[in-house]
Order: C-alpha cells, then sequence, then structure tokens
C-alpha cells in the first residue's frame, strides 16, 4: 500500500495533500482578503471526493482522515487546513474536467440517455451522406460531417469571399442561385479554410494599399519642401512638428488608418534619406531642418539643366504605374457598384494623375482632388488601354483585355447603344480609346439578357428582378399597337404591355431579390437572347362559343331623370361666382380660405376641409 495513503491521522500543521515538507510556502484559505473564505476548503472538498468517485486520484488519499463526521469542508474549515500550491493544482478544476472527459461513457452506453444536438448531429449524418460538400465535393463522414446552408448572411459572406479570391470555379457554381435555394452543404473545415484565405488576401491588399498611400503622402511633402526651397527667396527652414501634422492630415484625407501617432523621428530620417541636401536640427524640444547654404545654388542647377535625370525618372514613374496597372484584375459582372470606378485603378495611378491635374505638393492634394471624376475618368482610360506587351498586329486594330475593362468605356459603350443603336458611332469611340466596341456591347447586352432569361427559368415565372418579396403587386394591362401608316411599311406590332406597382412602406418595405448578374463561366459569343417561358410567350386564342352570343335582358329603366346634371350645373355657377368674386377683390389680396381653383372649391363643399388647402392654389 502506498505510503501517503496508509496515514490515519492528519497533522494540520503541514500539507494536508501530501502531509510532507516541501520548499514552497504553506497557502491558507483564512489568511486570504476575499470575503468568502471557505470558497477554496469547498472547491478543494468537493474535487476530492468527485476524483474519489471516478478512481482517478492523482494522489492516494485516506479520505476517513480528512472527515471527521460533518465532511471534508467542514473539517478543513476547523482546523484552519493549509496546502502547497503544487498539491492544490493536482486537484483542480481544470484536471477534474480532463478525467471526465476520459472517463465518460460511450455511444454505446449511453442508449438511455436524453436527446441532445451533438446526438441529433450525428443522427443527421446519415441524410447527409448522399450530399457532397459544395466547396470540395466530397461527401459527408463521421468525424467531418456536413452542414446545411440555413442563413443568407452566410451566403452573402461566401460570395463576398469568392469575389476577393476571384475563384472562378466557385464563381460559377454560386451563379445559379443562392445557397439556401440550392440546398448546399459544406464541412466546417471548407469553410474554415475559405474564410481564412480571404481573410489573408485583404489583409495583403490593405497593407499594400497602406503602403502606398504612405509613399504617395511622403513624395508629396518631399516636393512641397523642395518646391520651397526653390520659389522662395529667403532661408527656408521647416519644424519637424508641422511637417508631421501636414503628413497626418494627407494620409487621413488619401483614407489610410490613422489611429497610432506618427514616428517622427522615422519620418525625419526618411526624408533625410530621400534629401541628402536637408540637414535636422535641434533647439531643445523642438527639431528643425533646413538646406546646407553652400550646395543650395548648385543643386538648384543640377535640378533645372540635367535632363537626364528627368527622363530616367519618367521611365521609373512608368514602369512602377504599370506594375501596378497590369496586376490589377476587375471583371464586369453587370452591376455598377457605387464605388466601382475607384475599385478599377491602381491608387498609385490614380495618385499620379492628380498630381499631374492639380499640382505634386501636399498643399494642393486634398480629399476632393483624390475623387475627382476628371482623375477617375482619365485613369479608367488609362487602365483600359494599357497593354502588357504591343504586337504588329494590334496597331490595325484595338485589341483590350476584358481583365482591365474599367466601367467608364463600358458605360459610355452600353449608353449610347442605348440612346441610338448606331454601330457607327460606338466604333469611332471605340477607336479613340473611349468606349468598348460594338460586338463587345452586343456581347454585354446578350450576356445580361440570358442571365434574366435563366432566372425566369429558375422561378418559372417572369417577374422583373426589381420587384421585392413580402409586398402586394397590382397590375395593369393595355395594349400596344403599332400600325405604321407609311406606305415602305413591311409590318405593323400589335402586343400586350402589363405594369406592374409595388408600394413599399417603412413597416412593410419588403425583401429585396439577388441582383441578376454576368456569368463570367457561361459567358457566350452568340449575339441572339433565349427565348422566354413558352408560358409567357405563347397565348392560347379565345374564342366565343358560337357567332350570335345571348345577351341578359335588362328590366329597369336606363333613362336619367335630369336632377344629377341640373344640380352639376348649379355647383359650376358657384365656383364661377366664387371666381368673380375674388377677382373683383384682387386689389385688397384674398382673403383667407379663399378658394379659386375648381379642385379645391369642390373638395371643400364635399366636407374635406380638414385637409387645409392653399387658397392660392
Amino acid at each position: 500500500m502506498n505510503e501517503k495513503s496508509s496515514i490515519s491521522k492528519t497533522d494540520w500543521n503541514l500539507c494536508v495533500v501530501c502531509q510532507g515538507s516541501k520548499a514552497e510556502t504553506l497557502q491558507c484559505p483564512v489568511d486570504s482578503k476575499r470575503s468568502d473564505v471557505g470558497a477554496g476548503y469547498k472547491t478543494l472538498a468537493e474535487n476530492i471526493q468527485q476524483f474519489n468517485q471516478l478512481g482517478c486520484m492523482p494522489v492516494q488519499i485516506n479520505l476517513s482522515r480528512l472527515d471527521e463526521g460533518d465532511g471534508i469542508e467542514s473539517t478543513f474549515l476547523h482546523y484552519r487546513a493549509r496546502w502547497h500550491k503544487s498539491c492544490y493544482l493536482l486537484f483542480n478544476s481544470t484536471k477534474l474536467n480532463r478525467a471526465k472527459k476520459r472517463h465518460a461513457p460511450t455511444p454505446d452506453e449511453s442508449v438511455n440517455s436524453k436527446y441532445t444536438r451533438s446526438s441529433a448531429s450525428s443522427s443527421s449524418q446519415v441524410i447527409n451522406s448522399e450530399k457532397s460538400c459544395f466547396f470540395c465535393d466530397r461527401p459527408g463522414a463521421l468525424k467531418n460531417p456536413l452542414h446545411n446552408v440555413r442563413t443568407f448572411e452566410l451566403d452573402a459572406r461566401v460570395r463576398k469571399c469568392a469575389f476577393a479570391l476571384q475563384d472562378q470555379k466557385l464563381l460559377a457554381k454560386l451563379s445559379a442561385g443562392d445557397l439556401i435555394a440550392l440546398e448546399a452543404s459544406y464541412h466546417s473545415s471548407c469553410i474554415t479554410s475559405l474564410y481564412k484565405r480571404a481573410e489573408t488576401v485583404c489583409k495583403d491588399q490593405a497593407a499594400d494599399t497602406k503602403f502606398q498611400l504612405e509613399g504617395i503622402a511622403l513624395a508629396e511633402l518631399i516636393t512641397y519642401i523642395e518646391e520651397a526651397r526653390e520659389f522662395s527667396d529667403s532661408i527656408t527652414v521647416f519644424k519637424l512638428v508641422d511637417l508631421a501634422n501636414m503628413y497626418t492630415s494627407r494620409m487621413e484625407q488619401l483614407g489610410a488608418d490613422t489611429e497610432a501617432r506618427v514616428h517622427t523621428t522615422r519620418l525625419k530620417e526618411r526624408l533625410l534619406s530621400h534629401i541628402p541636401e536637408l540637414e535636422a536640427y535641434k533647439q531643445g524640444r523642438d527639431i528643425f531642418l533646413g538646406f546646407k547654404e553652400n550646395l543650395s545654388l548648385a543643386v538648384s542647377k543640377v535640378f533645372k539643366d540635367d535632363h537626364d535625370d528627368d527622363g530616367i525618372h519618367l521611365a521609373r514613374s512608368a514602369r512602377i504605374i504599370r506594375r501596378d496597372m497590369l496586376q490589377l484584375k476587375s471583371t464586369f459582372n453587370g452591376l455598377f457598384d457605387p464605388n466601382c470606378q475607384m475599385k478599377s485603378v491602381p491608387t498609385s495611378l490614380l495618385a499620379l494623375v492628380n498630381m499631374i491635374l492639380y499640382g505634386p505638393s501636399i498643399q494642393t492634394q486634398d480629399s476632393s482632388c483624390a475623387k475627382s471624376q476628371a482623375g477617375l475618368s482619365i485613369s479608367q482610360l488609362l487602365q483600359y488601354n494599357s497593354y502588357v506587351r504591343r504586337r504588329d498586329g494590334d496597331r490595325k486594330r484595338e485589341r483590350h483585355n476584358k481583365s482591365r475593362e474599367t466601367p467608364l468605356p463600358i458605360y459610355i459603350g452600353l449608353s449610347l447603344h442605348a440612346k441610338t443603336p448606331s454601330r457607327d458611332l460606338v466604333e469611332k469611340l471605340h477607336e479613340l480609346g473611349l468606349s468598348i466596341s460594338y460586338d463587345r456591347v452586343l456581347t454585354i447586352s446578350t450576356d445580361l439578357g440570358n442571365s434574366i432569361c435563366r432566372q425566369y427559368h429558375q422561378d418559372d415565372v417572369v417577374c422583373p428582378p426589381s420587384l421585392r418579396k413580402g409586398l402586394f403587386t397590382s397590375s395593369a394591362v393595355d395594349n400596344i399597337d403599332h400600325n405604321p401608316s407609311s406606305t415602305t411599311a413591311h409590318d405593323s406590332f400589335h402586343g400586350t404591355g402589363v405594369s406592374l406597382f409595388q408600394q413599399p412602406t417603412t413597416q412593410v418595405p419588403g425583401v429585396c431579390r439577388n441582383r441578376v448578374s454576368l456569368d463570367q463561366a457561361t459567358s457566350t459569343v452568340t449575339k441572339s437572347v433565349s427565348e422566354l417561358l413558352e408560358s409567357y410567350s405563347q397565348v392560347p386564342p379565345v374564342l366565343l362559343p358560337s357567332k350570335n352570343p345571348s345577351v341578359p335582358l335588362v328590366r329597369s329603366d336606363m333613362r336619367g331623370n335630369g336632377k344629377i346634371a341640373a344640380k352639376a350645373i348649379a355647383e359650376e355657377f358657384e365656383w364661377l361666382e366664387e371666381v368673380k368674386e375674388a377677382v373683383l377683390n384682387a386689389s385688397q389680396g384674398l382673403r383667407q380660405k379663399k378658394c379659386i381653383s375648381w379642385s379645391v372649391y369642390h373638395s371643400i363643399q364635399d366636407g374635406n376641409e380638414d385637409k387645409n388647402p392653399d387658397p392660392a392654389i
């Protein structure tokens, strides 16, 4: 038998657990400053009893020596029991929970246990075993079951991740409809991997954007310093604190995260490294930056006369901007988002265009310049007309990459085609580099029509995508007849127009449907739109059962008595008298509630005075 378990009497001056001496200091809950001094005794007593019931005591203890009849907790409190911290940790709650998990009954032993969610999920694995994961196309397993999509938030987040990753295979699957309608299932590991990959891409893009914005702000600050030195007749001295404030303000205008304070020492070192003629002078707590007096004229002359350096700078700038332009990919999905213009061009290109338009100084750049339509338009045209490398065959006919199509040329081409179907006008603007080609316009128009027709077939009804769910919808039907009187006309048109109306309110706004977008995976080069539903395009004729239909007899008198017309005429004369009186008294002004409008006068006569109409209407 273990020596510690054979101890039958407790020495309360030693550790109650090990009954031995260690280098550790004995701890006593009574000496604690907590209000509930017996909490430590209660926890240890309960944990010891539960370990004993599980049969996995960390240290063999004779429980009879710890209980004098009133319970272990009462005995501890009576003798002011103490223990070593390491001994107490052997019986803490964390180790107790782990022991319970190790000794928990197996699924075969818990047949009579009550119903839980875990048991429900295990029973549903048989149902989900026939399905496959929406992301990896693999079936579910016992250790990796499938879960069904039940919320629109999950569908929206998956679509956002797919667009961030530009996963064409996943985008093609999502184009069939929302995940709930598709009854999609997924592994937890697959959707977690998708979220992590999208988060990594977003973080990398955010980091690259931040570094670009910092470089742009620093370049504008350097330009401001150099212009001040070049055009100022007096000695130019800059205070480092003022430069840091200008740098911070410009970063905020560019949209960068400026929660942390700008490190002025690092900013000073960056300025000194880019402007070797600049020197730092410390005076008390302030730091001033100034140029070397002996080299200022020589450096200024070199910058004015050395055109070779200017050409090298232009080539380097073009290389940097082209690198960002060729890396940025954008695909038109049939919708113009609010920020689609900003997203279609790199930040460095937009900053360069704004510097050319408004000047590179930090004082001339602000938030309005960064979002000006002129800069955005020029940047989009540069992005659209850029080439990785230009071949000899491309000089005869301009060929553009779909992955670098910006919203501006697409919008111009579609707008011109909607206003006038002139092919020559669209092609002329395409040759000038301002619009997409006429064939591309027809391709986009056809893809949009096919996407809408595909949505009609999925819904099994022809319903405009702009209509909302959950709202009462009314319609108006009228004939559309076009019978030209020209002698050269070959045909005419006779059809039916249906107008649908909805009245959303703040209490019942309705549910917006999914926007119809282009399906890039199924995009085709055909210029014909798919057929509509047969039930919509083909209406069976309605014929009378016989040529001479029977008309029901009317047994009432259809003649009027003339009283209604006489009353209406009398009311009209009363209104004319009111108008006459108002005209005669026009020099004195209209009296209160004097109505000269026909509609207002008759509405008041009908008893609708609570509307308080304006007499001057």
